[in-house]
């Protein structure tokens, strides 16, 4: 059924997944859902890149989206990281060194723009969208607030 909902996903309209509040892809990866799993030894949370060979702090980002302190806030947060200039350069092996993690930064660019300048959320919308053709076990699994 995974490939039946996958399609079904992909239908939706990319602003009407990104609107919702509901954990879509944690859910698909729930007990229930688990099959086949991710493989073991996957490191899609980007925990086991060696610090001095990462393109940008991938924990550091990924803890932007876990602010439980007053005054703060993922959005603020996170923009800090997924506009850094490092990442014009070497976004290649970025993508390599945590796939997820660019996943996420994507969907932050184009919320941004959605939110700044509307006309150029058309310039990230692709790139959010090939989100919905990954594995939606995998995503779910991840760590990543996809």
């Amino acid at each position: 059924h995974a490939q039946d909902v996958s399609r079904q996903l992909y239908a939706v309209p990319l602003l009407v997944i990104m609107g919702t509040e509901w954990p879509i892809f944690a859910l698909l990866n729930s007990y229930d859902w688990s099959w086949p799993g991710a493989p073991a030894h996957s490191d899609y949370s980007c925990q086991t890149v060696p610090e001095a060979e990462e393109v940008m702090q991938w924990s550091l980002l990924r803890s932007a989206f876990r602010t439980g302190e007053p005054q703060t806030s993922w959005w603020y947060e996170s923009l800090k990281y997924v506009f850094d200039p490092k990442l014009v350069d070497n976004f290649y092996l970025a993508s390599r060194q945590c796939l997820y993690g660019v996943y996420v930064m994507n969907m932050v660019k184009a919320m941004w723009a959605a939110d700044t300048e509307s006309s150029s959320f058309f310039i990230y919308e692709p790139y959010v969208r090939w989100i919905l053709y990954e594995s939606i076990h995998y995503l779910g699994h991840g760590g990543w607030p996809i």
